[in-house]
């Protein structure tokens, strides 16, 4: 077996793994399966962070081999999601997406994010769900829980018109409006941290088109009747945030409120939905 093929089973096990990976545990899996020396692992390992493909993280105190997304990650056929300082060559139809290293949750290292982002692109790309009536362009989305803005952005370079992204925590506004100005945006997405009740009252937004919201299942159930009140007809609903065995009942809560599911997947345990509301 080449080291190339050794390198390419090596990054599928770290990134298909629902748990951390130390370097040890790393060598002993592969070595095994594979029938290899565990030197030949260990240079393996060596080869993907020199190529930033993968990198060593520390958590409470015990070291781990992770993927890194400190480079260009693809999500779906055309996000392309950038690191802020990273210089890259765009493929033709590449949406590029680029978010600052900071604290806020939404820089593409977790399935919940890569989920919401696949399913966006799923829902307004290739089945162009909001491409009736006024369009993508006289469409307004609303961001639950913005975290780095990394959604809000998407939406708006995949055209929607306007987005609204909420947050109550005042790091995260501050991080998503800074990647809302490195991506060019701040004249169709606003951060704020007003309150979800009554916003479809609200004149300068109307009724919403398109929900994003990443959040625990908790909260997601708790939003259902709130969501049903601030969308129009046939608004899409993009969700994840709650694991693949809570998704049956989350699904049933969206159903009685009037939302039926066009399309769903799962990635490490993590589960992500795409519903529409009825008209």
């Amino acid at each position: 077996m080449d080291d190339r093929t050794i390198q390419a089973v090596l990054f599928e096990y770290i990134a298909n793994s629902t748990t951390k990976r130390t370097q040890p545990q790393a060598e002993k899996h592969l070595s095994s399966s594979l029938a290899v020396d565990r030197r030949r692992i260990r240079r393996a390992i060596r080869a993907l962070i020199q190529e930033n493909r993968l990198c060593y993280t520390s958590h409470f105190g015990s070291g781990f081999i992770e993927v890194c997304f400190n480079r260009p990650v693809r999500i779906g056929k055309r996000i392309l999601l950038i690191p802020a300082e990273r210089t890259v060559s765009l493929l033709p139809g590449d949406l590029p997406v680029r978010i600052a290293a900071g604290a806020a949750f939404g820089e593409g290292g977790h399935p919940t994010t890569r989920l919401c982002l696949a399913g966006l692109e799923r829902a307004l790309m290739e089945k162009k769900l909001l491409s009736e009536g006024a369009g993508l362009s006289g469409s307004t989305g609303l961001d639950i829980g913005t975290g780095s803005g990394v959604l809000a952005i998407a939406a708006a370079a995949m055209g929607v018109g306007r987005v609204l992204g909420l947050d109550t925590d005042p790091c995260a506004r501050d991080e998503a409006q800074r990647n809302v100005l490195l991506n060019g945006l701040a004249d169709r997405i606003e951060i704020d941290d007003r309150p979800i009740h009554g916003l479809g009252r609200d004149s300068r937004w109307g009724r919403f088109s398109l929900i994003l919201a990443n959040l625990r299942y908790p909260t997601l159930a708790g939003l259902a009747s709130i969501i049903r009140d601030i969308t129009a007809d046939k608004a899409v609903l993009v969700l994840s945030g709650f694991r693949e065995d809570e998704a049956l009942d989350l699904l049933s809560v969206y159903t009685d409120a009037g939302f039926a599911s066009l399309w769903e997947s799962s990635e490490k345990e993590w589960h992500g939905l795409v519903l529409a509301k009825a008209a």
